[in-house]
């Protein structure tokens, strides 16, 4: 479950869209939460309008060859994670940051592994139960 409700998201785009409550950083600070956290709820607006606060957009699966070409785009660009995510049509450059860091770290094999957490199996829990 996402901390901030899709509502929460949008009411403060739109107060920063009608521009009186005087920028991000004063909005941030009005409702105690992070001024990135507004920043990226903003860039989310900008490159999907308000469908980009559906929680399936945030979902998508990527193939580590999807993940590979855009780190290797944005190389090749020498252009910015944002600038990459808006290109690609992704949610956010954290995710491009994230992919190359485990491309640098893990290289092409940590691409392609399900992220996430792992489901639990009922079934080996019922035996030991049992």
């Amino acid at each position: 479950m996402s901390k901030y409700s899709k509502g929460f998201k949008i009411k403060l785009v739109n107060e920063y869209l009608d521009g009186t409550t005087g920028g991000r950083d004063l909005i941030a600070e009005k409702y105690g939460i992070p001024s990135s956290t507004v920043r990226n709820w903003i860039e989310m607006y900008e490159n999907h309008g308000f469908e980009g606060f559906n929680k399936k957009l945030n979902k998508i699966e990527y193939s580590g060859e999807f993940k590979l070409s855009v780190i290797k785009y944005r190389q090749i660009h020498e252009c910015s994670y944002r600038e990459a995510a808006e290109k690609f049509d992704l949610p956010s450059g954290s995710l491009i940051c994230n992919w190359n860091r485990i491309y640098q770290k893990e290289g092409f094999s940590g691409l392609n592994k399900q992220s996430g957490r792992q489901r639990k199996n009922m079934t080996d829990k019922r035996k030991k139960e049992g």
